[in-house]
């Protein structure tokens, strides 16, 4: 099997051995002295370090698992197959396995010892939903049970956000979001839904209305083989008499599940679904009863404006999230809005000036600095076209402040990232990646720039209510055995204290 994360060629750890001498018994002594010290940051012995295979780019995840192992996804250069990969930040170990040619990888979630994978599975005209799912502690085995579970295999759909998480009730619980495709002439749209007496499909002509998609939220317990339906449940944005709604992402915090979306109607507003982790009738966060459903009592915040912008969501402390997006009004500048899940009030809400409003692609909340950590492509005055990473206080209050920025000087092109502990944060794009230290971008291997964020609107809510269209799922699980692989990752550029 070519080698994906990184090269494989040589063991980086003997060419790391004649570049910083016993770098890895400093390691080990290092690592045993810093469990003395309260300071959480030190546990990591460097600033930074960036690994590098061949350069490939392609569309990767990444994942804290544990304080010096991260998960990631990502597609392999030289065949384009997907590959689930455990990387040991500290010493360059990495155990991975080769996934369906057919799987497409959008997000990932962790829980406990269990990785979760949404995107699709299939031909590009019959792909249907997939989540791939294993346990991590089988890449360390000689053979790992890689299971994909299609939570409804007639549907053409995609899976685009997941969100795993444990409550009070038994079970690994997954909230998703996806969106389902069909054709009117030919299917209603939701074959086998539970429809509210009040709703009706007319049918449109084909030629007018080829192919339409619908977005839908789906909350179910870990999957297993069956048709339970208690479990599995989909609500469906009605495209008739609720055209207007799209569902964003899905984030989860100690009590709530939230599913943040735009309404695209007059006037134009951020959407929030609220939901308790746990449902007595169903111990998922979506309601089986269309009455005093917390997922059908939404909260919109209306902008006033006439944009459509794209909202991507993380967690922060206890029951707040924080979401944020590009352009939104007429701006290329980047919005980032504070809200309190308990109250529903939005309590803070940013702006950072982007030249060129290009690409969000990710952002992850850094919990021991309380800061959240954004990635996206844009333009600063010295540089056009470029990734960024941008540190940001999330209940900051002050009209201005200025805060790090920092692009590669090697121009990589990342598209994840996910907070560490203490100060630090990981990013990926593809058979390359970084660990960073937030606090301090040391100049060595990055560009370290500064930008001035300015305070923004608070945006009021509104409640709302709607019956969304119910589906029972009919589910298929596929687990496959396959041998794990080992290799290391080659380091070029590593930043001691």
């Amino acid at each position: 099997m070519p080698e994906v994360f990184m090269n494989e060629n040589t063991n980086p750890m003997l060419q790391l051995a004649t570049h910083f001498g016993v770098v890895k018994n400093v390691f080990l002594v290092t690592l045993m002295f810093l469990c003395l010290i309260p300071s959480i940051w030190a546990q990591y012995p460097y600033n930074s370090v960036h690994g590098i295979g061949g350069g490939n780019y392609s569309e990767s995840i990444v994942r804290m698992y544990n304080d010096f192992e991260v998960i990631v996804y990502l597609r392999n250069p030289y065949n384009n197959n997907g590959v689930l990969a455990l990387v040991d930040i500290l010493n360059g170990d990495k155990y991975s396995v080769d996934l369906d040619p057919e799987f497409i990888g959008y997000d990932m979630s962790i829980t406990n010892d269990t990785v979760f994978l949404c995107g699709s599975i299939g031909s590009d005209t019959n792909h249907r939903g997939c989540i791939v799912y294993m346990n991590i502690n089988d890449l360390f085995s000689s053979t790992a049970t890689v299971n994909y579970y299609e939570p409804s295999y007639w549907m053409k759909s995609v899976i685009t956000k997941i969100a795993s998480y444990k409550d009070a009730a038994p079970g690994i619980k997954l909230a998703c979001i996806g969106e389902f495709y069909y054709k009117y002439s030919q299917y209603a749209p939701f074959p086998g839904a539970v429809y509210p007496s009040s709703h009706t499909h007319p049918y449109y002509d084909p030629i007018t209305h080829p192919t339409c998609t619908v977005n839908f939220a789906m909350a179910m317990t870990i999957p297993s083989p069956g048709f339970y339906i208690n479990t599995r449940l989909f609500r469906m944005v009605n495209s008739f008499d609720h055209p207007y709604e799209t569902l964003h992402d899905v984030v989860v915090t100690d009590n709530y599940v939230a599913f943040v979306g735009f309404d695209y109607d007059s006037p134009r507003s951020i959407t929030l679904h609220t939901c308790p982790k746990t449902n007595n009738s169903t111990q998922t966060p979506i309601s089986m009863v269309f009455s005093g459903d917390a997922f059908g009592n939404y909260t919109t915040y209306p902008l006033n404006m006439g944009s459509s912008p794209y909202y991507i969501a993380t967690a922060l402390r206890k029951d707040t999230i924080v979401i944020a997006t590009i352009g939104e009004g007429y701006s290329t500048d980047i919005s980032i809005r504070t809200i309190d899940l308990f109250t529903l009030q939005m309590t803070h809400a940013q702006n950072i000036p982007n030249i060129d409003g290009t690409k969000l692609k990710d952002m992850a909340y850094i919990p021991d600095s309380e800061i959240v950590e954004l990635l996206y492509n844009g333009s600063h005055v010295c540089c056009p076209y470029v990734d960024m990473f941008c540190r940001v206080n999330p209940y900051n209050t002050a009209t201005i402040y200025t805060t790090s920025l920092q692009t590669m000087n090697d121009g990589d092109y990342y598209t994840s990232l996910d907070g560490l502990r203490g100060e630090y944060f990981v990013s990926t794009g593809g058979d390359f990646g970084l660990v960073e230290r937030s606090t301090n971008y040391p100049p060595q291997c990055p560009k370290d720039l500064y930008i001035d964020i300015k305070k923004n609107n608070v945006l009021s809510k509104m409640p709302l209510y709607f019956d969304y269209d119910q589906a029972y799922p009919h589910p298929w699980l596929t687990p496959v055995v396959i041998t794990p692989q080992h290799s290391y990752i080659q380091v070029d550029c590593y930043n001691v204290y």
